[in-house]
Protein backbone atom coordinates (compact mmCIF):
# COMPACT_ATOMS: atom_id res chain seq x y z
CA UNK A 1 0.00 0.00 0.00
CA UNK A 2 1.05 3.57 -0.60
CA UNK A 3 0.22 6.08 2.12
CA UNK A 4 -1.12 9.28 0.58
CA UNK A 5 -1.21 12.65 2.29
CA UNK A 6 -2.47 15.31 -0.10
CA UNK A 7 -0.54 18.46 0.75
CA UNK A 8 0.08 20.63 -2.33
CA UNK A 9 2.52 23.13 -0.84
CA UNK A 10 4.95 20.47 0.34
CA UNK A 11 4.92 18.31 -2.79
CA UNK A 12 8.37 19.55 -3.90
CA UNK A 13 9.81 18.54 -0.52
CA UNK A 14 11.00 15.14 0.57
CA UNK A 15 8.48 14.62 3.34
CA UNK A 16 4.76 14.19 3.89
CA UNK A 17 2.43 15.99 6.23
CA UNK A 18 -0.13 14.98 8.81
CA UNK A 19 -2.39 16.90 11.14
CA UNK A 20 -4.48 15.98 14.17
CA UNK A 21 -7.46 14.41 12.33
CA UNK A 22 -5.15 12.12 10.34
CA UNK A 23 -4.21 10.24 13.51
CA UNK A 24 -7.84 9.13 13.75
CA UNK A 25 -8.56 8.56 10.06
CA UNK A 26 -6.02 7.25 7.55
CA UNK A 27 -6.44 7.06 3.82
CA UNK A 28 -4.62 4.71 1.47
CA UNK A 29 -4.66 4.06 -2.24
CA UNK A 30 -4.08 0.35 -2.61
CA UNK A 31 -4.15 0.09 -6.42
CA UNK A 32 -3.65 2.85 -8.94
CA UNK A 33 -4.14 1.76 -12.54
CA UNK A 34 -3.92 4.22 -15.41
CA UNK A 35 -5.55 3.12 -18.65
CA UNK A 36 -3.08 3.03 -21.50
CA UNK A 37 -3.06 6.26 -23.48
CA UNK A 38 -0.79 7.54 -26.26
CA UNK A 39 0.89 10.02 -23.84
CA UNK A 40 3.39 9.36 -21.06
CA UNK A 41 2.88 9.50 -17.29
CA UNK A 42 4.68 12.86 -17.22
CA UNK A 43 1.83 14.32 -19.23
CA UNK A 44 -0.62 13.29 -16.53
CA UNK A 45 1.47 15.00 -13.87
CA UNK A 46 1.74 18.17 -15.97
CA UNK A 47 -2.01 18.17 -16.42
CA UNK A 48 -2.76 18.23 -12.70
CA UNK A 49 0.37 20.00 -11.42
CA UNK A 50 -1.11 23.53 -11.75
CA UNK A 51 -3.95 22.50 -9.46
CA UNK A 52 -1.68 20.73 -7.00
CA UNK A 53 0.60 23.72 -6.65
CA UNK A 54 -2.03 26.46 -6.93
CA UNK A 55 -5.51 25.36 -5.75
CA UNK A 56 -7.08 28.43 -7.36
CA UNK A 57 -6.30 26.96 -10.77
CA UNK A 58 -8.80 24.12 -10.46
CA UNK A 59 -10.58 25.14 -13.65
CA UNK A 60 -7.31 25.03 -15.62
CA UNK A 61 -6.46 21.56 -14.33
CA UNK A 62 -9.97 20.33 -15.06
CA UNK A 63 -9.85 21.65 -18.61
CA UNK A 64 -6.51 19.98 -19.24
CA UNK A 65 -7.69 16.69 -17.79
CA UNK A 66 -10.97 16.81 -19.69
CA UNK A 67 -9.13 17.42 -22.94
CA UNK A 68 -7.28 14.14 -22.47
CA UNK A 69 -10.40 12.28 -21.28
CA UNK A 70 -8.49 10.54 -18.55
CA UNK A 71 -9.87 8.07 -16.11
CA UNK A 72 -8.23 6.31 -13.20
CA UNK A 73 -9.27 3.13 -11.51
CA UNK A 74 -8.72 3.57 -7.77
CA UNK A 75 -9.49 0.51 -5.63
CA UNK A 76 -12.04 -0.59 -8.22
CA UNK A 77 -13.90 2.74 -8.20
CA UNK A 78 -13.74 4.72 -11.43
CA UNK A 79 -13.00 8.39 -10.75
CA UNK A 80 -12.45 11.08 -13.33
CA UNK A 81 -8.92 12.46 -13.19
CA UNK A 82 -9.99 16.01 -12.44
CA UNK A 83 -11.67 14.77 -9.26
CA UNK A 84 -8.57 13.06 -7.89
CA UNK A 85 -6.92 16.06 -6.22
CA UNK A 86 -9.97 16.38 -3.95
CA UNK A 87 -10.69 12.67 -3.51
CA UNK A 88 -9.11 10.02 -1.32
CA UNK A 89 -10.11 6.45 -0.54
CA UNK A 90 -11.13 5.90 3.05
CA UNK A 91 -9.07 2.98 4.37
CA UNK A 92 -11.93 1.75 6.55
CA UNK A 93 -14.76 1.76 4.01
CA UNK A 94 -12.90 1.61 0.64
CA UNK A 95 -15.25 4.33 -0.56
CA UNK A 96 -14.26 7.64 -2.22
CA UNK A 97 -14.23 10.42 0.33
CA UNK A 98 -14.13 14.17 -0.29
CA UNK A 99 -11.65 16.09 1.81
CA UNK A 100 -12.18 19.65 2.99
CA UNK A 101 -9.93 22.58 2.26
CA UNK A 102 -7.88 22.67 5.45
CA UNK A 103 -5.28 25.28 6.37
CA UNK A 104 -2.44 23.02 5.34
CA UNK A 105 -3.68 23.01 1.75
CA UNK A 106 -3.40 26.74 1.12
CA UNK A 107 -1.03 28.15 3.75
CA UNK A 108 2.24 29.97 3.19
CA UNK A 109 4.72 28.00 5.32
CA UNK A 110 8.04 29.38 6.55
CA UNK A 111 10.75 26.91 7.52
CA UNK A 112 12.96 27.72 10.50
CA UNK A 113 16.22 25.87 11.07
CA UNK A 114 16.72 26.65 14.77
CA UNK A 115 20.50 26.25 14.84
CA UNK A 116 21.08 29.16 12.48
CA UNK A 117 17.94 31.28 12.92
CA UNK A 118 18.53 33.43 16.02
CA UNK A 119 20.81 32.97 19.03
CA UNK A 120 19.15 34.36 22.16
CA UNK A 121 21.95 33.69 24.66
CA UNK A 122 25.16 34.30 22.73
CA UNK A 123 26.43 30.71 22.78
CA UNK A 124 26.77 30.66 19.00
CA UNK A 125 23.77 28.38 18.38
CA UNK A 126 20.22 29.44 17.53
CA UNK A 127 17.52 28.27 19.90
CA UNK A 128 13.77 28.20 20.58
CA UNK A 129 13.90 31.44 22.58
CA UNK A 130 15.42 33.02 19.50
CA UNK A 131 12.34 32.05 17.50
CA UNK A 132 10.13 33.54 20.23
CA UNK A 133 12.09 36.81 20.12
CA UNK A 134 11.67 36.96 16.34
CA UNK A 135 7.94 36.15 16.32
CA UNK A 136 7.06 39.70 15.22
CA UNK A 137 9.52 39.45 12.34
CA UNK A 138 8.02 36.12 11.24
CA UNK A 139 4.52 37.61 11.43
CA UNK A 140 5.65 40.57 9.32
CA UNK A 141 6.41 38.16 6.46
CA UNK A 142 2.70 37.36 6.16
CA UNK A 143 3.16 33.61 6.61
CA UNK A 144 0.41 31.33 7.90
CA UNK A 145 2.55 28.66 9.54
CA UNK A 146 6.09 27.98 10.74
CA UNK A 147 7.74 24.61 10.17
CA UNK A 148 10.60 24.01 12.60
CA UNK A 149 13.38 21.52 11.92
CA UNK A 150 14.25 18.99 14.66
CA UNK A 151 15.13 20.36 18.09
CA UNK A 152 14.73 17.07 19.99
CA UNK A 153 17.43 15.49 22.15
CA UNK A 154 20.17 14.22 19.87
CA UNK A 155 23.92 13.50 19.72
CA UNK A 156 23.82 15.65 16.55
CA UNK A 157 25.49 13.12 14.27
CA UNK A 158 23.05 14.32 11.58
CA UNK A 159 22.20 17.82 12.86
CA UNK A 160 19.31 16.64 15.01
CA UNK A 161 17.78 14.06 12.68
CA UNK A 162 19.36 11.34 14.83
CA UNK A 163 16.91 11.53 17.72
CA UNK A 164 17.61 10.04 21.14
CA UNK A 165 14.39 11.29 22.79
CA UNK A 166 11.30 12.18 20.71
CA UNK A 167 9.49 14.01 23.51
CA UNK A 168 12.11 16.40 24.88
CA UNK A 169 14.05 19.45 23.71
CA UNK A 170 17.81 19.18 23.35
CA UNK A 171 19.52 21.54 25.86
CA UNK A 172 21.36 23.05 22.91
CA UNK A 173 18.03 24.59 21.82
CA UNK A 174 16.37 25.17 25.20
CA UNK A 175 13.68 23.35 27.15
CA UNK A 176 10.05 22.30 26.99
CA UNK A 177 9.17 25.58 28.72
CA UNK A 178 10.93 27.43 25.91
CA UNK A 179 8.85 25.43 23.44
CA UNK A 180 5.64 26.44 25.24
CA UNK A 181 6.63 30.12 25.13
CA UNK A 182 7.47 29.88 21.43
CA UNK A 183 4.14 28.19 20.66
CA UNK A 184 2.24 30.88 22.56
CA UNK A 185 4.12 33.66 20.76
CA UNK A 186 3.32 32.19 17.35
CA UNK A 187 -0.30 31.37 18.12
CA UNK A 188 -0.85 34.86 19.56
CA UNK A 189 0.08 36.21 16.12
CA UNK A 190 -2.18 33.79 14.26
CA UNK A 191 0.69 31.60 13.08
CA UNK A 192 0.33 27.82 13.15
CA UNK A 193 3.18 25.61 14.33
CA UNK A 194 4.49 22.58 12.43
CA UNK A 195 7.19 20.26 13.74
CA UNK A 196 9.37 17.66 12.07
CA UNK A 197 8.54 14.03 12.82
CA UNK A 198 11.39 11.65 11.93
CA UNK A 199 9.90 8.15 12.00
CA UNK A 200 12.35 6.21 9.82
CA UNK A 201 15.18 5.87 12.31
CA UNK A 202 16.49 6.95 15.70
CA UNK A 203 19.90 7.71 17.10
CA UNK A 204 21.96 4.73 18.20
CA UNK A 205 22.00 6.54 21.56
CA UNK A 206 18.23 6.14 21.91
CA UNK A 207 17.18 3.88 24.82
CA UNK A 208 15.13 1.81 22.36
CA UNK A 209 18.25 0.89 20.39
CA UNK A 210 20.36 0.38 23.50
CA UNK A 211 17.90 -2.31 24.53
CA UNK A 212 17.39 -3.78 21.06
CA UNK A 213 21.11 -4.26 20.41
CA UNK A 214 21.67 -6.07 23.73
CA UNK A 215 20.28 -9.44 22.64
CA UNK A 216 17.89 -11.19 20.27
CA UNK A 217 15.26 -11.91 22.92
CA UNK A 218 14.71 -8.68 24.84
CA UNK A 219 11.35 -6.77 24.71
CA UNK A 220 12.64 -4.45 21.95
CA UNK A 221 14.65 -7.03 20.04
CA UNK A 222 12.56 -6.54 16.89
CA UNK A 223 12.20 -2.74 17.06
CA UNK A 224 14.98 -2.26 14.49
CA UNK A 225 15.91 -3.95 11.22
CA UNK A 226 18.40 -6.72 11.99
CA UNK A 227 19.83 -9.32 9.61
CA UNK A 228 22.22 -12.24 9.89
CA UNK A 229 25.55 -12.04 8.07
CA UNK A 230 26.34 -14.11 5.03
CA UNK A 231 28.37 -17.29 5.62
CA UNK A 232 31.62 -15.35 5.15
CA UNK A 233 30.59 -12.79 7.78
CA UNK A 234 29.93 -9.94 5.34
CA UNK A 235 26.70 -7.86 5.27
CA UNK A 236 23.54 -9.64 4.10
CA UNK A 237 23.41 -7.74 0.80
CA UNK A 238 25.05 -4.93 -1.15
CA UNK A 239 22.74 -2.08 -0.11
CA UNK A 240 24.39 1.32 0.24
CA UNK A 241 23.66 4.17 2.62
CA UNK A 242 22.51 7.52 1.23
CA UNK A 243 25.51 8.99 3.05
CA UNK A 244 27.94 6.57 1.38
CA UNK A 245 29.31 3.15 2.24
CA UNK A 246 27.40 0.02 3.23
CA UNK A 247 23.92 0.36 4.72
CA UNK A 248 24.72 -2.26 7.37
CA UNK A 249 26.55 -1.92 10.69
CA UNK A 250 27.86 -4.92 12.62
CA UNK A 251 26.60 -5.36 16.19
CA UNK A 252 28.75 -7.91 18.05
CA UNK A 253 26.35 -8.26 20.99
CA UNK A 254 23.67 -9.72 18.71
CA UNK A 255 26.08 -11.07 16.09
CA UNK A 256 23.88 -9.37 13.48
CA UNK A 257 23.89 -6.36 11.20
CA UNK A 258 21.66 -3.32 11.79
CA UNK A 259 20.27 -1.49 8.77
CA UNK A 260 20.88 2.26 8.40
CA UNK A 261 19.82 4.14 5.27
CA UNK A 262 21.65 7.26 6.42
CA UNK A 263 24.48 7.60 8.99
CA UNK A 264 25.66 4.47 10.84
CA UNK A 265 24.46 6.22 14.01
CA UNK A 266 20.88 6.22 12.63
CA UNK A 267 19.59 2.62 12.77
CA UNK A 268 16.34 2.02 10.89
CA UNK A 269 13.19 1.29 12.87
CA UNK A 270 11.22 -1.83 11.99
CA UNK A 271 7.68 -0.82 11.01
CA UNK A 272 6.55 -4.42 10.82
CA UNK A 273 6.55 -4.19 14.61
CA UNK A 274 3.25 -2.77 15.89
CA UNK A 275 4.88 -1.47 19.06
CA UNK A 276 7.17 0.75 16.98
CA UNK A 277 4.23 2.25 15.13
CA UNK A 278 2.44 2.89 18.42
CA UNK A 279 5.52 4.50 19.95
CA UNK A 280 5.94 6.97 17.10
CA UNK A 281 2.24 7.83 17.11
CA UNK A 282 2.52 8.42 20.85
CA UNK A 283 5.35 10.86 20.16
CA UNK A 284 3.15 12.67 17.63
CA UNK A 285 0.27 12.83 20.11
CA UNK A 286 2.65 14.25 22.74
CA UNK A 287 3.40 17.28 20.57
CA UNK A 288 -0.21 17.72 19.47
CA UNK A 289 -1.21 17.75 23.13
CA UNK A 290 1.44 20.41 23.70
CA UNK A 291 -0.09 22.64 21.04
CA UNK A 292 1.55 21.74 17.74
CA UNK A 293 -0.78 22.18 14.77
CA UNK A 294 0.82 19.73 12.38
CA UNK A 295 3.80 17.52 11.60
CA UNK A 296 6.00 17.37 8.56
CA UNK A 297 6.99 13.71 8.22
CA UNK A 298 10.63 13.40 7.20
Amino acid sequence: EMKVFLFPLLLPLSGSFISVPDLQSRWTISRLQIRRQPFQTESLFRSIKPFLLRPSNLEIAQAQCNSRKLQKQVSGVSIKAQQLPATLIDAHTSEPRKISREWREHSVIYQVYPRSFYDSNGDGVGDLKGITLKADYIASLGVDAVWISPFYRSPMADFGYDISNHTDVDPLFGSLSDFDEMREALHARGIKLMLDLVPAHTSDAHPWFAESRRSRDNPRADWYVWADPRPDGTPPNNWLSHFGGPAWRWEPRRAQYALHHFAPQQPNLNYRCAAVRDALLDAARFWFARGADGLRVD
